[in-house]
C-alpha cells in the first residue's frame, strides 16, 4: 500500500469510530445509570468486564495552588533555557477533518 491509500483507509476508519462513538456515548450514560440504580459496581460476561469507577477532582489550597502554578513557570523556564533535558520523544499522528 502506498501513502496515499492508507491515509485514505485511515480517514474512513476515523470516520467509522466517530459515528459509532457517538452511538456508544448514550448507551455507557444509560447502562451507568442502570447500575448505579441496580447499586452495580462490575458486570461481569464472556465478552468481558464492565466496571462502574470514578475519578476524583481536587481543589487544593491557595498555598499549594501558587506553589503548583510556581512549579510550572519554573519549569518553562527550564525548558526555554535548555536546563531540564528531553528525556523522551514520542511520534503519533493526530487524524483531523476526516468526515465523509
Amino acid at each position: 500500500m502506498n501513502t496515499k491509500s492508507i491515509a485514505q483507509e485511515v480517514f474512513d476508519l476515523t470516520i467509522q469510530i466517530r459515528e459509532l462513538e457517538e452511538k456508544l456515548s448514550p448507551l455507557k450514560e444509560d447502562l451507568m445509570a442502570a447500575m448505579q440504580v441496580d447499586g452495580l459496581v462490575k458486570l461481569m460476561s464472556e465478552q468481558g468486564t464492565i466496571n462502574l469507577s470514578e475519578r476524583k477532582t481536587w481543589r487544593y489550597s491557595r498555598k499549594v495552588a501558587k506553589l503548583a502554578e510556581e512549579l510550572k513557570l519554573q519549569k518553562i523556564i527550564e525548558e526555554s533555557r535548555k536546563i531540564a533535558k528531553i528525556e523522551k520523544v514520542t511520534s503519533y499522528l493526530t487524524v483531523k477533518g476526516a468526515s465523509k
